[in-house]
């Protein structure tokens, strides 16, 4: 009778905690449809990309019953790498970091990502062909090879923006007309302008003039043209023919690049700078004169470096 109450304990124990090891696991269970896991495979090797080049996001959504694996993708920086919210479809547009979003359709909560950098896509673009620009007023007389810039406000593709917005990537327009010169040779006041220069010395643009008039748009002003990636040559002039204006230091940065170096003005001196092999990576050459004092730019002359 002993054994038998002994051995009736036993199973009445293993019988109680059979049910608690069940209402335990039946209090932790996993809802019949839901998404427990969001995972997002790296988009290349080390997660980067090139300027230019596209490529596709795929996440792997862990989920049960009937809950649905689709995601919903996002881009921190949308200028550095666009994304299509639904295909997870990716341009890289410029050079940066961006951080790319999975979020699960089923459950908002349950989210991946990963860290995107764009970098400059080297010799795969074919640089912009060589171009001049010449800047100063519409009457200034043609200069051959040259196409005149008189100021005009930056529309897309080239012109002029405020300093402070030079590079970024909304770019602030600056109509810069009023601050365009002509100092004609030929003029009332030829007796102070220097003769014999090269047409496209005798127009400027005043790229910073703080002591201007206020009829005159005194920046301080950048000037932006599109090209592709790609390194380049360039030739900068800058000075005034006039030879009663020497209240300048010019200076010239192309790409941040020095490209004039801080130049104190001498009556009538124009001068010709050049620099070899600059880089661009963002689709905009960038001229600026920060540093300068009224600094007063001729003409940009640019050529694709013969070393990519």
């Amino acid at each position: 009778m002993l054994q038998s109450n002994t051995v009736r304990r036993s199973t009445l124990a293993v019988l109680a905690a059979t049910l608690t090891v069940g209402m335990v696991a039946c209090g932790k269970s996993t809802p019949a449809n839901a998404v427990t896991a969001v995972a997002v495979a790296a988009v290349s090797t080390d997660n980067q990309m090139t300027v230019g080049e596209t490529a596709t996001a795929t996440a792997n959504v862990t989920a049960t019953g009937t809950a649905a694996k689709t995601v919903t993708w996002s881009t921190s920086a949308p200028a550095v790498a666009s994304i299509n919210s639904s295909t997870g479809a990716i341009v890289a547009l410029t050079v940066g970091t961006t951080t790319i979003t999975a979020k699960s359709t089923f459950d908002a909560t349950k989210t991946a990502s990963i860290t995107l950098k764009v970098v400059a896509g080297g010799t795969t673009t074919t640089p912009t062909p060589a171009f001049n620009v010449r800047f100063g007023t519409a009457a200034a007389t043609a200069a051959t090879g040259f196409t005149n810039d008189t100021g005009a406000a930056f529309n897309g593709t080239s012109g002029w923006i405020t300093e402070a917005t030079a590079k970024a990537t909304t770019k602030a327009p600056l109509d810069m007309t009023t601050a365009g010169r002509f100092r004609d040779p030929l003029g009332v006041d030829k007796a102070n302008i220097v003769q014999g220069l090269k047409p496209e010395q005798y127009g400027m643009i005043l790229m910073d003039c703080g002591s201007c008039s206020a009829s005159t748009q005194k920046g301080p002003a950048a000037w932006e043209y599109k090209v592709n990636s790609g390194k380049y040559d360039v030739i900068v002039s800058v000075g005034d023919a006039d030879k009663r204006n020497i209240d300048s230091t010019h200076l010239i940065n192309v790409e941040g690049v020095s490209v004039v170096p801080s130049t104190a003005a001498t009556a009538g001196s124009v001068k010709e700078y050049t620099k070899a092999s600059i880089s661009v990576t963002d689709g905009f050459l960038t001229v600026d004169s920060i540093g300068g004092t009224n600094t007063k730019i001729n003409y940009i002359k640019v050529v694709p470096s013969a070393v990519q």
